[in-house]
């Protein structure tokens, strides 16, 4: 996966800088104070953060919806059966994730959500106030993993539909986005889309195209001629390039949280599979 512009953007720059400086005056802050920073609800882009940029809403709406569902925080049970939900940071190492995926690929369905925000825990700034998992969102960017489905290409974005308009449709459903002015896409000839954005042709959820079968995702594309494949035994890769489709902050609306759901339904594909979140 690559950036559509250069990774030397002087914006994603001074944002990682200011991360930076505000993650190490917390660390000093911590030190201090003796209070532990091991807390998993520290504002990562994870199941097991409640920030808008976290993912323990959809663990929680899943479970609720009767699966099995478990937060992974062996590298060995990666390769397990199941349906895995990676939700990997800006600097994964690209091709670390893509031994990850191929393994798995006999195993079974994997679900790539790519980050945007940078985000930093409100209540661990001193002197401020804020409930657990309140964070402050920094500005967007777009993750970059040489060696990792380099064919394919990420940007950022306004989404570009008319006000009052959907910014989104898929899976039978449209809606809007929390942010309309920042909406992550991705291009690649690889990819059949799921759900598209409705102001301008892009992709925001796909499944790759390979030698697979996939009649639920397929049924999702709405066409025949994305079953290309023939092998019966290899599981499906599905992107969701636009995180605020399933993240905290995309699941305070109904139509999304409901995409999302159909999403991870196609991606088992009637197979009742349990679901791993990644938290390696």
């Amino acid at each position: 996966v690559s950036r559509a512009r250069s990774p030397f953007d002087p914006r994603v720059v001074l944002g990682l800088l200011l991360f930076g400086t505000l993650a190490f005056l917390a660390a000093l802050y911590f030190i201090g104070t003796g209070e532990p920073m091991g807390d998993e609800d520290n504002a990562g882009g994870h199941a097991a953060s409640t920030g808008l940029n976290g993912f323990a809403g959809l663990e929680q709406l899943l479970e609720a919806g009767g699966h099995q569902v478990s937060l992974v925080r062996n590298a060995a049970e990666l390769d397990d059966a199941n349906l895995l939900i990676l939700t990997p940071p800006h600097a994964m190492d690209g091709e670390e994730l893509a031994q990850i995926v191929e393994k798995r690929r006999y195993a079974g369905p994997t679900i790539i959500v790519l980050p945007k925000w940078f985000a930093f825990p409100i209540g661990k700034i001193p002197g401020v106030k804020a409930k657990r998992g309140w964070v402050l969102l920094g500005s967007p960017s777009t993750p970059s993993w040489p060696g990792f489905h380099d064919d394919i290409s990420v940007k950022i974005a306004p989404s570009g539909a008319a006000k009052g308009r959907p910014d989104w449709a898929g899976a039978g459903l449209s809606g809007s986005l929390p942010d309309r002015t920042q909406v992550l896409s991705g291009s690649g000839t690889s990819l059949a889309p799921i759900v598209a954005g409705t102001g301008n042709p892009a992709i925001l959820a796909a499944y790759v195209l390979d030698d697979g079968v996939y009649p639920s995702l397929e049924e999702m594309a709405g066409t025949d001629e994305a079953a290309l494949g023939e092998n019966q035994s290899i599981y499906p890769l599905v992107f969701v390039f636009e995180p605020d489709l399933m993240n905290n902050y995309g699941l305070a609306d109904r139509n999304r949280a409901m995409l999302a759901l159909r999403i991870v339904e196609a991606t088992r594909d009637g197979e009742d599979l349990p679901i791993f979140f990644d938290l390696t």
